[in-house]
């Protein structure tokens, strides 16, 4: 039986995600502060060869979900909306303050901010669209006769 080779991330012996010949691969090395990417020209044993260099799984700190872009663009979202909750909030305080507007806090403000901050923390908490090689998860090379194999 033939087949194409697959490179397989388990976690707890489930298989997070799934690459095959072909793919773009956007990686990051342990010896790397920022991530490259290449597409998989070929998998072996040990080590994935793309169309840039040839990368020992051992070598690998984490690895790019190929959708990862939605994720990241609605972290930074996450991120903007607790700023802004907050700076809503700060600001209608000084104005209070400075103006002498009213005593107190403004009910309508402090419900929008909260909305604002929490939804915001809501988005910023969703998960990273990388994943680091570390216990549960490893790579492994999965051929037609592997259990992992689809």
């Amino acid at each position: 039986m033939f087949g194409q080779n697959q490179l397989v991330l388990l976690k707890h012996e489930t298989v997070a995600i799934r690459f095959i010949e072909g793919d773009d691969f956007e990686y990051k090395r342990k010896s790397m502060n920022h991530y490259e990417k290449g597409y998989i020209l070929s998998i072996g044993d040990f080590a994935v060869i793309t169309n840039r260099d040839t990368i020992e799984y051992a070598s690998l700190e984490r690895i790019r979900f190929p959708d990862g872009n939605k994720k990241h663009i609605v972290t930074k979202l996450g991120k903007l909306l607790v700023i802004a909750g907050v700076g809503y909030l700060v600001v209608d305080l000084l104005n209070a303050y400075v103006f002498d507007v009213h005593s107190g806090v403004d009910e309508d403000v402090v419900k929008a901010s909260a909305i604002m901050a929490g939804t915001g923390a809501v988005l910023w908490l969703i998960p990273k669209n990388s994943v680091r090689l570390k216990t549960p998860y490893r790579l492994l090379k999965a051929n037609p006769q592997s259990p992992f194999y689809r």
